[in-house]
């Protein structure tokens, strides 16, 4: 996404602002302008690696609370529900917390390829805050690329069934392998390509580098933010 400064900056306001005052409801509600934003600005692979493994700690989690509140004497599933849905309810934090993580992620984590420094420093992080966090994202995104390339080798090599499951059962080995080679390739990496190559020092072209802006992507997070400011707004004042 290639989304200007102070758009990212109104994502990260509403989301605090779904995160603290938000209903339950009006969260999972927002939902729907926050998916249709990440589709808008062409972020699309980002939202299913975000949202695949959020769905399935949301629906675990919801289960589980529906379980607790079930009277197994007399069973009523739409009182349960209603605990469930109920304002005060920690299932409602939940539901919250997940919609405010998919608009951070939005906000700071759909960058164009090697953005991240220049993003860190039109924030205001000094030079070397900015590297921390771009080192930072940068091996987060090793490591990410190194377990699925991992898991496509032990595939490959008949280790790993092709079942979706499969690498539950050979967690260990997956682990084992690929952090390791992870770690050995960010040492390698940050040892010859920035010190060697003083990538990092005091003047470089990278810190001169431009945030590449796009008044299409502007409009749609400006968009996603202000329907949901309305929406939380609405939501309190309902209540």
């Amino acid at each position: 996404m290639r989304a200007g400064i102070a758009p990212r900056l109104l994502l990260l306001g509403s989301a605090l602002a779904v995160l603290a005052v938000a209903t339950p409801l009006v969260a999972a509600g927002c939902f729907v302008p926050v998916v249709l934003t990440y589709l808008a600005v062409g972020e699309r692979s980002l939202l299913v690696t975000f949202l695949r493994p959020l769905a399935i700690l949301v629906l675990a989690s919801a289960a589980l609370w529906i379980f607790v509140y079930l009277d197994f004497d007399q069973p009523q599933l739409v009182v349960a529900i209603a605990h469930l849905t109920a304002p005060d309810a920690p299932f409602g934090l939940m539901v919250r917390m997940v919609c405010a993580s998919l608009m951070v992620a939005l906000a700071i984590g759909s960058v164009p390829d090697g953005g991240d420094l220049a993003l860190a420093r039109r924030f205001g992080l000094s030079d070397s805050h900015a590297v921390l966090y771009a080192g930072g994202r940068s091996g987060i995104m090793v490591v990410s690329d190194g377990i699925a390339k991992s898991l496509m080798t032990l595939r490959a090599h008949g280790m790993i069934g092709l079942g979706r499951l499969d690498w539950l059962r050979h967690l260990p080995i997956i682990l084992g392998q690929t952090w390791g080679a992870c770690l050995h390739l960010l040492a390698a990496r940050g040892e010859i390509k920035w010190e060697g190559n003083g990538f990092l020092h005091n003047g470089a072209p990278v810190f001169e580098r431009c945030f590449a802006t796009s008044h299409r992507d502007d409009s749609a997070c400006h968009l996603c933010w202000i329907a949901v400011i309305v929406a939380v707004i609405g939501g309190v004042l309902w209540r």
